[in-house]
């Protein structure tokens, strides 16, 4: 349920503020397959592209409580994102239809909060044939995407201000039991 989703990603979001610790994910075998095949994709971009490929950590942008960990920038203008799909249907319907549409608001997130202009889309299936396990796609920065990211943000930190609100709240009228 989307709806669910979203309030308990506010929740993860407000626990990260009380506490100033990350909230820790389960990581899924899917998710450790695509961890452990991103540096064979990155080398293989490269090989591909003749681009080199600067690994960043997390970025925040200048303004908004948001950010985003690229998988790299190229160039002064571009960024990547890496994916390697644990279920190789997912890595044929990528070649043949195009990034998943899942894909574009984290996309459009790394360029507005990095303040890029694209970012080349990999997707890295070494179970293919050679000819087919890389694939990239360039994305453009999309300027109603990145409004609607905004919004997003926007209401997503005024859903984490009222919940931190009740909790001071609720923390001065109401005794914590030791």
């Amino acid at each position: 349920e989307p709806a669910q989703a979203q309030k308990d990603y506010v929740l993860e979001l407000a626990i990260e503020r009380i506490t100033g610790q990350t909230f820790r994910h389960f990581e899924t075998v899917a998710m450790q397959h695509g961890t452990e095949h991103e540096p064979l994709a990155r080398q293989a971009y490269e090989a591909e592209t003749g681009q080199l490929v600067e690994q960043v950590g997390f970025c925040r942008h200048d303004e908004l409580p948001f950010g985003a960990s690229p998988d790299g920038f190229v160039g002064d203008d571009g960024t990547i994102e890496i994916k390697c799909p644990f279920d190789p249907k997912v890595s044929l319907r990528t070649r043949v239809d195009g990034m998943p549409a899942e894909h574009m608001a984290q996309v459009q997130g790394l360029l507005f909060v990095t303040g890029r202009t694209w970012c080349d889309f990999i997707s890295l299936d070494p179970r293919l044939p050679l000819s087919l396990q890389l694939y990239v796609q360039r994305i453009s920065a999309d300027a109603k995407w990145q409004d609607r990211i905004i919004t997003a943000v926007q209401s997503v930190e005024a859903d984490i201000m009222d919940i931190l609100g009740k909790l001071k709240w609720q923390s001065t009228t109401t005794p914590i039991a030791a």
